[in-house]
């Protein structure tokens, strides 16, 4: 059974464009898809056209996960800069003027 709150926890997600990320990147998230690594790094698949990424609450920010791609973890920064609790990556994702562009 879930908790109960007096509010509804409401959580913020951050839409961006694959075009934000390499193609290597593109793969190694396909990699990565439905596991969580020992980082605690975690990336769901959605169908064929991209990525959820929690951001989870912790101490320990993901964008200081070495074992993530930079590029990779310039979104997570700013996702994290938005107070966004969740990524998702998309093929007709939003393109972001403050994220490099590199497909």
């Amino acid at each position: 059974m879930g908790k109960y709150w007096k509010i509804p926890v409401i959580h913020s997600m951050l839409e961006v464009s694959t075009a934000h990320l390499s193609k290597e990147t593109l793969k190694w998230l396909g990699e990565h898809a439905d596991s969580i690594e020992p980082s605690g790094f975690i990336v769901y698949a959605k169908s064929e056209y991209g990525y959820f990424i929690p951001i989870i609450d912790s101490d320990d920010s993901l964008s200081e996960d070495r074992s993530i791609p930079d590029d990779l973890r310039k979104v997570i920064e700013f996702a994290e800069s938005q107070q966004c609790t969740w990524i998702m990556i998309e093929r007709d994702g939003f393109v972001i003027d403050q994220l490099p562009l590199l497909e």
